[in-house]
């Protein structure tokens, strides 16, 4: 519910943005349409590169897989620079793991699900919604709504955003309790331990 407040939010913002520029003489289009919307939890970012060594030998070059912490403002500014950006709807990058594997040294973007930090394009996604009833896993809905409407979505597999785990909070807060029909007595000592 809180994502379809901060799109429908950042929307509006973005036309009074757009009509403030074009009273200045600028072109409304000039104005970037992306927002980032991240977990609480994002607290680190990585660049993936790959370099070959030269052999003087016919054998096949290694590739060496370099990681290195990034700021933020680098990903974004890499993002921002990338050919034809403002078409895609959806942008973010993989989720950090110690464990590289070899289709994020062979593609540097995928078409696929983006989960915990995106750069929406609120603009493309005007008439593609989050779910205002949805709690849980509205970005799995969200990516849905998007591919289905025949938007782009794009991640960037040379970034990772790293998650601290937060041991409060979330889902584990919730008591699961049974529907079980409890007999008088029980009732009451139940009642009384809440």
């Amino acid at each position: 519910a809180a994502h379809f407040l901060i799109k429908e939010l950042s929307y509006h913002n973005l036309e009074l943005e757009r009509n403030r520029q074009e009273e200045l003489g600028s072109k409304p289009q000039d104005v970037w349409p992306f927002i980032v919307i991240a977990d609480d939890s994002c607290v680190m970012w990585n660049s993936l590169n790959t370099e070959v060594s030269q052999n003087s030998t016919s054998v096949p070059a290694e590739q060496n897989v370099l990681e290195r912490n990034v700021s933020l403002k680098h990903v974004l500014q890499h993002i921002e620079a990338t050919a034809q950006i403002p078409h895609y709807a959806l942008c973010g990058v993989r989720k950090w793991s110690s464990k590289v594997h070899s289709p994020y040294l062979t593609e540097p973007f995928s078409r696929c699900h983006l989960h915990d930090f995106l750069l929406l394009n609120v603009d493309l996604t005007q008439n593609v919604q989050y779910n205002q009833n949805r709690f849980t896993c509205d970005d799995v809905d969200f990516n849905i709504r998007v591919h289905s409407a025949g938007l782009l979505i794009c991640r960037f597999n040379r970034f990772s955003v790293m998650k601290k785990q937060i041991a409060i909070g979330g889902h584990r807060t919730f008591l699961i309790k049974s529907k079980v029909l409890l007999k008088e007595h029980d009732k009451s000592v139940a009642l009384h331990n809440l």
